[in-house]
């Protein structure tokens, strides 16, 4: 009986500090506009008509949850970064944070990755999803990531690429090999000139421009008018820094008051090459996605 008390507990140990890379649980998921709280709800209703233009249309979104630890609403953490594969139909994110629970009772935040199948209606508005699959992000010595994942982009069909606050460079990984048991490679952005401009603040946006990676640090750097940029190519042997003046199509009013904070939030690169990216505003919550041609985009 006292062997058997041992073996639990080892096992016990090994689960908590996350060896156990495949935990699979259900994820359960509303509607983005069918919450419990009505005053939420409404509120959400009347954001969606700024959510869509003549150039992009509101599909849907979720709210997500999972029972897999009762009391911890922060399961998920902050989903930082994502992305779509299998046609839209299957989603792989990463947290910045997420809530992990230790033998002693004392709590941690980790980054945390997820991939889980996505539902349509008939329509094909975003109405659930299910089946999801989850896991610890370990470095290059397959030791936890504490947190801090703030980007990610595929390069290939299983390369994944991502990017940290307060770090100068980036981890990959082999989904096909290790999977995110155990980064493969480090790639260095810059020789910390430009990090960190202020606390908490790194790689935002990442994407891929072919075989090559295009990194646009968070914020502007105290003395410029526009972020950091860097264009990186798959070996990271070479990189070329760039800038990003950003593009806010705001009044003067806004646009001179230097008390708004101005930060770039993600990028994605569509199919004829032009660049996505998600800027966001504080002061008034102004978000807008911009296209960006990456010709556009001026070499230092």
């Amino acid at each position: 009986m006292k062997r058997l008390s041992i073996v639990l507990t080892i096992l016990l140990f090994l689960y908590y500090k996350g060896f156990s890379q495949n935990v699979k649980t259900e994820v359960y998921s509303l509607p983005w506009t069918n919450s419990k709280n009505e005053k939420k709800n409404e509120a959400r209703k009347k954001l969606i008509p700024c959510l869509s233009n003549d150039n992009l249309v509101f599909k849907g979104g979720l709210v997500l949850y999972s029972r897999s630890n009762k009391t911890n609403k922060y399961d998920f953490g902050g989903l930082s970064a994502l992305h779509c594969f299998d046609n839209g139909r299957t989603i792989m994110t990463v947290s910045d944070y997420s809530l992990e629970e230790k033998l002693a009772k004392q709590t941690q935040f980790k980054s945390k990755w997820f991939q889980f199948t996505l539902e349509y209606d008939d329509e094909q508005t975003l109405v659930g999803a299910k089946g999801m699959v989850k896991g610890q992000v370990h470095d290059l010595n397959s030791l936890i990531i504490r947190g801090e994942i703030e980007s990610m982009a595929y390069l290939g069909d299983s390369i994944v690429y991502v990017g940290f606050d307060n770090l100068n460079y980036l981890l990959s990984y082999d989904l096909k090999k290790s999977g995110f048991g155990c980064a493969v490679d480090k790639l260095s952005v810059d020789d910390k000139q430009c990090f960190p401009a202020r606390k908490n603040a790194g790689i935002e946006a990442l994407t891929n421009v072919g075989d090559s990676l295009f990194a646009i640090y968070e914020v502007k750097g105290n003395d410029n008018d526009y972020y950091e940029a860097w264009l990186i190519d798959s070996g990271g042997k070479n990189t070329e820094r760039l800038r990003y003046n950003g593009f806010v199509n705001v009044s003067d009013t806004y646009m001179n008051n230097s008390s708004i904070l101005k930060e770039v939030k993600g990028a994605t690169t569509l199919q004829n090459g032009d660049i996505v990216i998600l800027e966001k505003l504080f002061k008034r919550l102004i978000r807008q996605i911009v296209f960006v041609s990456y010709s556009s985009i001026l070499r230092k």
